[in-house]
């Protein structure tokens, strides 16, 4: 019974926190994402095609969370559409290395190389996309 009586106290508290918009009050702070908006910015920037404008958003990003392999991605969508083959292929490079699907920057990773002039590079990027693509 004084369970019961307790646990109706504790959800009439927080049905009184919810309706005051402050339910994370009672569980302690609310903490917000601030990668999630911003992200949200830089792919609606890459569907528009506004790559100029998404660049130093999505750098920034990356600068700002660099586990996150999203980052990476973008900067290597971005500066493809931008004629960047180095720029681009690096990004593929930090892609590979940070994904849980590497495999995704295959064959935009050695093609960038490639297009980058760095043979020897995209030869070796090729093999290991070869790798990632096996498993």
């Amino acid at each position: 019974m004084r369970r019961t009586t307790l646990f109706i106290a504790l959800l009439v508290l927080y049905g009184a926190a919810l309706g005051r918009g402050q339910a994370g009050r009672l569980f302690g702070p609310k903490v917000l994402d601030p990668f999630a908006p911003r992200s949200k910015t830089v792919e609606q920037l890459i569907v528009a095609a506004r790559f100029a404008d998404a660049l130093p958003l999505a750098a920034e990003l990356h600068t700002n969370y660099p586990d996150e392999p999203l980052g990476p991605y973008w900067l290597a969508t971005i500066n493809h559409a931008l004629g960047r083959p180095g720029a681009e292929a690096a990004a593929w490079g930090e892609y590979v290395r940070l994904s849980k699907a590497p495999g995704d920057a295959c064959p935009a990773w050695p093609e960038a190389l490639m297009r980058a002039g760095q043979i020897d590079q995209a030869r070796t990027a090729s093999d290991r996309c070869v790798e990632l693509l096996r498993r």
